[in-house]
């Protein structure tokens, strides 16, 4: 959104997390990035990267931060259908590369938003529904360009799915969420788009559905599977309302498709209750499940978003106990288990019981030889959550202080 002088005025995302009147430098170039970057290293002003506002990090508020949107970055400068690979700038918007690929018959190997730019996406680290088939985020992300604080330009990697020159710090740079560069270009690896998606799902008593679950994940099929609880399950197309469901998706060449819902019928304890959806029925669900895992719309909703990892062996008795610790303390539970990968997602809309949520959490993935971390915390949450270190953390923090040594970006 643009002022009639020419000057960027935040987007409504941007609004509701940083408030009316913010300052939003606008650059529509790198060489003006990297001086809009170094002016803010000399005044000592903290800098908040975005693009529409739809991906914020969520880390606590700073006195009077300072956006720089990459929004103007917003072309797809490198399409090589034949090789599947792609190189956008950070502002293109989600919706738009969606499009352009599918017009070639392509697509992300993921499942992308409705709203929000690349940039966004890339720097929050999203997981998607389909990552137990297709890989995580980090594994589609081929190379990035970007600007450190120091105005300096870098670039990590490039067009090519095998890239072995150097370290590959563009696999730092995802879910990095804005604290060490601004990005301004990425480069994706891409797949053709399958030939149909067929979405079904079954609603019964939670062992039967464990059951269930248990039993297409075992079953040698390639489902993406989803174990739902409450809200979750609200997604599915029938709209029933909160409640338990499994949600399995089969995706691919028709007649393999065909095959693989025959074979499910034989599989599942009561092959009656399985609903057929329609591609785009798929497609909407699919997006919602996605959008079920990310901040939520308005920041500054009392919400948490929490994700356990753990052995997919362990995914239903570890999601089953992450419900119930949370239900246990007047938090509303709102789970999404996904038994081919071992991620669980739970959302509760309780502030004050976030501290002890991810305790209880804590406990669950330890009994289940798993981990836990928070995706999303309203701002100033993280003082009670506290900070725990991960294996990687400290080789992760010695990137962060080369690209951005002052801590500007915030």
């Amino acid at each position: 959104m643009t002022r009639r002088d020419g000057a960027r005025v935040a987007s409504r995302a941007e609004q509701a997390l940083f408030g009316d009147d913010v300052p939003v430098a606008a650059p529509r170039d790198t060489a003006a990035l990297a001086e809009t970057l170094r002016d803010a290293v000399a005044q000592g002003v903290r800098i908040r990267p975005a693009g529409l506002g739809a991906h914020p990090a969520d880390s606590d508020p700073v006195e009077t931060p300072r956006v720089v949107s990459v929004a103007a970055f917003d072309r797809i400068v490198a399409h090589s259908p034949n090789d599947f690979t792609v190189g956008v700038e950070a502002g293109v918007p989600l919706a738009t590369l969606r499009a352009e690929l599918a017009r070639h018959g392509q697509e992300v190997p993921a499942d992308l938003p409705a709203t929000g730019t690349i940039g966004g996406w890339v720097a929050r680290g999203a997981v998607s529904p389909r990552q137990g088939r297709h890989g995580p985020l980090a594994s589609l992300v081929l190379g990035v360009e970007g600007v450190r604080t120091s105005g300096e330009t870098f670039r990590s990697g490039g067009m090519v799915v095998k890239n072995v020159a150097g370290y590959a710090l563009h696999k730092f740079l995802v879910g990095s969420r804005g604290t060490s560069a601004v990005l301004t270009r990425v480069n994706l690896r891409l797949r053709q788009l399958p030939e149909t998606r067929t979405l079904g799902f079954l609603r019964g008593a939670a062992t039967e559905l464990d059951e269930a679950a248990e039993k297409l994940a075992t079953s040698g099929l390639e489902p993406v599977l989803f174990r739902l609880e409450g809200a979750a399950a609200a997604t599915l197309p029938d709209e029933r309302g909160p409640g338990s469901a499994v949600a399995f998706l089969f995706e691919g060449n028709r007649t393999r498709v065909a095959w693989q819902i025959e074979q499910a019928h034989s599989v599942l304890p009561n092959p009656g209750a399985v609903i057929r959806a329609t591609d785009d029925d798929a497609a909407a669900w699919l997006d919602r499940l996605v959008a079920f895992g990310e901040p939520p719309e308005n920041p500054r909703a009392d919400v948490g978003v929490f994700r356990l990892s753990v052995p997919a062996a362990e995914t239903l008795r570890a999601a089953h106990g992450a419900a119930t610790a949370i239900e246990a303390r007047e938090g509303l539970a709102h789970v999404a288990a996904d038994p081919m990968t071992g991620l669980i997602t739970i959302r509760q809309e309780d502030e004050r019981r976030l501290d002890q949520s991810l305790a209880a959490l804590r406990n669950v993935a330890t009994r289940h030889r798993g981990f836990v971390r928070a995706i999303s915390v309203p701002p100033g949450a993280h003082a009670a959550l506290g900070r725990v270190a991960t294996a990687g953390h400290e080789l992760r923090e010695r990137v962060r202080r080369v690209f951005d040594p002052g801590s500007v970006l915030s």
